[in-house]
């Protein structure tokens, strides 16, 4: 039994590149922008206690 996690697996046999490139833009788009946003906010802290 093939147990491997795939695109196929989940979105069925016919899966386009189109479709995935969907889901991995939704997903990591989406995840990408979170961390971005906590990265700049924290750069932002270490600006201002610098200028203190």
């Amino acid at each position: 039994m093939d147990l491997k996690f795939s695109p196929e697996g989940l979105f069925g046999r016919k899966a386009d590149l189109v479709d995935r490139d969907a889901v991995n833009h939704a997903y990591f788009g989406t995840h990408n922008e979170v961390v971005g946003d906590a990265v700049r906010n924290r750069v932002l802290e270490l600006q201002v206690a610098d200028a203190r």
